[in-house]
């Protein structure tokens, strides 16, 4: 097979028509697509390479390092995903690239954003009963039942008499 070194931009429509031939989803194609036009066009700007084959590994990592400016880790981490798999077809087509696919893979980011949950506090729960009204409402029922169970609102809502035990 004789090697190809002259990957351009065209050749990311033949990857996706590839993908729509293996049956892949619409959506995922769009995702796939999506983030090698990206990695092209941050190549052909930045680096001045419009042919991917020309991709050094120094670019990949600059590529990564421009893309933590903005994206959190797993959203790096499906750029990533995306060119590894672009790369493998590339490869099987007998695209020679001159970053190392074992390099890429190295890359991976861990995703250092946690969803913090905030907590109501005695003081807030105890205003909000008191703003609920007397301890005979059914409003005031409900909000004990949540605050004492920690159910959820959608869930509180739901329940009816058939679901409680009262024998406990």
């Amino acid at each position: 097979m004789e090697t190809k070194t002259n990957a351009t931009i065209a050749v990311l429509d033949e990857w996706e028509s590839w993908l729509y031939m293996r049956q892949c989803g619409e959506g995922t194609i769009k995702q796939y697509v999506s983030k090698i036009r990206t990695a092209f066009e941050y190549f052909a700007n930045e680096k001045e390479k419009g042919n991917w084959c020309e991709v050094t590994d120094e670019d990949m990592l600059a590529f990564v390092k421009w893309l933590s400016i903005g994206h959190r880790g797993c959203s790096i981490n499906q750029y990533i995903s995306r060119i590894l798999s672009f790369t493998k077809w590339l490869q099987l087509l007998g695209y020679s690239v001159q970053y190392r696919v074992e390099f890429l893979s190295s890359l991976s980011v861990k995703n250092t954003t946690r969803k913090t949950t905030n907590y109501l506090n005695d003081e807030i729960v105890n205003a909000i009963l008191q703003l609920a009204g007397d301890d005979e409402s059914s409003i005031y029922a409900l909000l004990c039942l949540i605050a004492d169970t920690g159910s959820r609102i959608g869930d509180v809502v739901q329940l009816r008499i058939k679901d409680l035990t009262f024998n406990n």
